[in-house]
C-alpha cells in the first residue's frame, strides 16, 4: 500500500457525497421508461447499432424523450434490430412517423428497416448531448470498443478524436478484467470502491496494461484494488493516450461524460478526479442517458426531417419481426481488396423487390438483399469491381467537397516560387 496511491474514495462520506451529487444530476427520466406511456400519437425512433450493444430511443414530435431500451449485440444486426423494435412495440409506441439510424449498422440496415435518415456518429452524439447541455465544450464518449472525444465550438463539432484500435481506454477491457475476477459488471463500482489503496498502473497499450495488472497481482494487490486502479488509469488512457490532449484547459470548461462505460460509477469518479485535477474549475456532468447517448441524436434529426414534410419509409413492426435471413461466413466471403483480408459475414435478407446478386461468388436470387458485416473499411461493403469504383468515386467526391486543409497547406503554402514570379 505504501508503494501505491490513495483509493478512489477516502471514506464512506466521500463516496456518499460523490454518488449523491451525480445521481442528482440524472433526472427521473434518465432511467429507461418501463411504465405505460402517456404519449398518444406519432413518434420518432432512433437506433444506434454499436459493436457491443444496440440502443433505441423514442421521442415525441415536440422532442420529448419518451422511451429508451437496450439490447446486447448478438453479432447480427438483423437480430439486434428485431430485439429493439420488439421492446419499442411492447412499450406501446406503434405509430412511427420516422426512423433514423446511426452506428456501424446504419448503412447496412437503412433499406432493410426502411429508415428515413442515416446519421453520422459525430453528428448523432453532438445533437443528443446539446439537447441536454447546450453549453457543452467537450463530449467524452467511452463505449465498449472505442473512445470518442468531441470538442465543440458554438454548438458544432470543431475537433474530433477517435480511438478504436486499442482496448486500454474502453469498456471491454474493464469487462474482461471483471470477468476474470468473477465480478458481475454491474457490481464493478461497488467492488472498486471497497479498496483502501490501489496500485499505480501504467498508461498506454492494452497489452502492456494487462501485463502490468499481472505484475501487480504478483505483488499481492487484491481484486478490488486492481479494479479501482483500472478505473483511475482509464481517464489517462482516454484523454492523453487515445485523445492526445495534454492541455485540457485549452478545450473548455464544461465536460460531458457519456457512453455505456460511464454507467460504471467508479469510472465516473476516476474521470471527475482526473479532469478537475487538470481543470480545477471544470464543470463535469454525466449525460442523463449515458448508455443510450448515441441513440438520442438520430430521432432528434428525424424530427427535423419530418418537419420538412418527409413521408416515412419505415417497414413496420410486423415486417421487421418476420424478416427471413441467412448468415454466411466462409472463404468466399473474405474481402480481397487489400492485404488485410477481413473475414466478412454475408447476411442475406428476403425483401420484396430486391434485385439479388446472381453474379456473386455466393449467388443471391431475386427477392433477396445482401448485408455485409465484419468489414473494417468502406471497400469491404462491396463484392464487385464496379461497386468498388462507385465507392471510390464517392470517397473522392467527399474529398473534393470537404478538402483536407492541412494537406493543402503542406503541399502549397511552402512551395518555392521562381525568380520571375518574385
Amino acid at each position: 500500500a505504501k508503494d501505491g496511491g490513495k483509493a478512489l474514495v477516502t471514506c464512506p462520506a466521500d463516496l456518499d457525497t460523490f454518488v449523491s451529487a451525480y445521481d442528482l444530476k440524472r433526472p427521473a427520466a434518465a432511467a429507461p421508461v418501463e411504465a405505460a406511456p402517456v404519449h398518444r400519437g406519432s413518434v420518432l425512433v432512433g437506433c444506434d447499432f454499436g459493436s457491443t450493444t444496440a440502443k433505441a430511443v423514442v421521442v415525441s414530435p415536440a422532442r420529448d424523450i419518451l422511451f429508451s431500451c437496450y439490447a446486447l449485440s448478438k453479432g447480427n444486426p438483423i437480430e439486434d434490430a428485431q430485439s429493439l423494435f420488439e421492446q419499442v412495440r411492447e412499450a406501446g409506441f406503434t405509430d412511427v412517423a420516422g426512423l433514423a439510424l446511426t452506428g456501424y449498422g446504419k448503412d447496412l440496415l437503412k433499406d432493410v428497416l426502411g429508415a428515413d435518415v442515416a446519421v453520422v456518429e459525430r453528428v448523432a452524439h453532438a445533437t443528443g448531448t446539446l439537447h441536454f447541455f447546450p453549453d457543452a465544450d467537450v463530449i467524452c464518449d467511452v463505449g465498449g470498443t472505442d473512445v470518442k472525444i468531441m470538442i465543440l465550438r458554438q454548438g458544432t463539432v470543431a475537433d474530433f478524436r477517435l480511438n478504436s484500435q486499442c482496448s486500454s481506454g474502453n469498456g471491454a477491457f474493464l469487462q474482461g478484467v471483471a470477468e476474470r475476477y468473477s465480478v458481475p459488471l454491474e457490481a464493478y463500482a461497488d467492488r472498486a470502491f471497497q479498496a483502501k489503496a490501489m496500485p499505480t498502473l501504467a498508461m498506454g497499450c492494452g497489452v502492456f496494461l494487462q501485463s502490468d495488472i499481472v505484475n501487480q497481482q504478483r505483488k499481492g494487490w487484491a481484486a478490488e484494488e486492481i479494479m479501482a486502479a483500472l478505473a483511475a488509469v482509464l481517464p489517462i488512457n482516454v484523454w492523453i493516450y487515445a485523445g492526445r490532449l495534454q492541455n485540457l484547459k485549452a478545450v473548455g470548461r464544461k465536460f460531458v461524460l457519456q457512453g455505456g462505460t460511464h454507467r460504471n460509477m467508479a469510472v465516473v469518479k476516476g474521470q471527475v478526479d482526473f479532469i478537475r485535477g487538470k481543470v480545477p474549475e471544470a464543470d463535469v456532468v454525466l449525460q442523463p442517458y449515458s448508455g443510450e447517448a448515441g441513440a438520442i441524436g438520430p430521432p432528434l434529426c428525424a424530427v427535423d426531417w419530418r418537419e420538412r414534410g418527409g413521408a416515412t419509409r419505415f417497414r413496420g413492426f410486423d415486417a421487421i419481426a418476420a424478416l427471413v435471413y441467412n448468415s454466411t461466413t466462409a472463404p468466399e466471403t473474405v474481402c480481397k481488396w487489400c492485404p488485410i483480408n477481413c473475414t466478412r459475414t454475408f447476411i442475406d435478407v428476403q425483401l420484396p423487390g430486391a434485385a439479388g446478386r446472381p453474379w456473386s461468388k455466393l449467388p443471391l436470387a431475386q427477392g433477396w438483399e445482401r448485408v455485409i458485416s465484419g468489414n473494417s473499411c468502406p471497400k469491404g461493403l462491396v463484392e464487385d469491381v464496379n461497386e468498388l469504383r462507385e465507392v471510390k468515386a464517392k470517397l473522392e467526391e467527399v474529398k473534393r467537397e470537404y478538402p483536407n486543409v492541412a494537406e493543402m497547406v503542406r503541399k502549397d503554402a511552402f512551395r518555392r516560387v521562381g525568380a520571375a514570379a518574385v
